[in-house]
Formats: C-alpha cells, sequence, structure tokens
C-alpha cells in the first residue's frame, strides 16, 4: 500500500481514483471520476459519491488518485 501525498490536491480539482481489493471480492476494483468537493489530511469528498474516501486506504486496498484536471 502506497500513501496518496493529500498536499498535491486541492477542492475543485478532478480526479482519477482507482482502488484495487485484495483478496478480491465482487467487487475487486473500483474507479471513480470526478470533482473534489471536500478534502482534509484524513480524507476527501469527490462530488456525487456518497462518504469519504481516505487518503490512506489500508492494507487490503491499493489505491491511485491522479488528477485529471487541477482547479
Amino acid at each position: 500500500m502506497t500513501a496518496v501525498d493529500h498536499t498535491r490536491f486541492r477542492v475543485g480539482d478532478e480526479v482519477h481514483v482507482v482502488r484495487v481489493y485484495t483478496p478480491p471480492t465482487m467487487r475487486s476494483r473500483a474507479e471513480i471520476r470526478g470533482l473534489l468537493t471536500d478534502t482534509d489530511e484524513h480524507s476527501f469528498v469527490i462530488d456525487g459519491e456518497r462518504g469519504r474516501l481516505c487518503w490512506n486506504s489500508g492494507p487490503n486496498i491499493e489505491q491511485t488518485v491522479e488528477h485529471v484536471r487541477p482547479a
């Protein structure tokens, strides 16, 4: 697991998040693309998604967060 450098992201950035779960489950891979509507040192919210996602996703989730378009 690699921690995401949350300091690179700001509210209004369009991001692409890929999460791969291990061990594989019914939802082994998730991709989310959208605008960041809230962010802090621990988590972030993507417009249209329910709940918060953690920057440090935990030992069973490999997560990448990439800029699509900075704010």
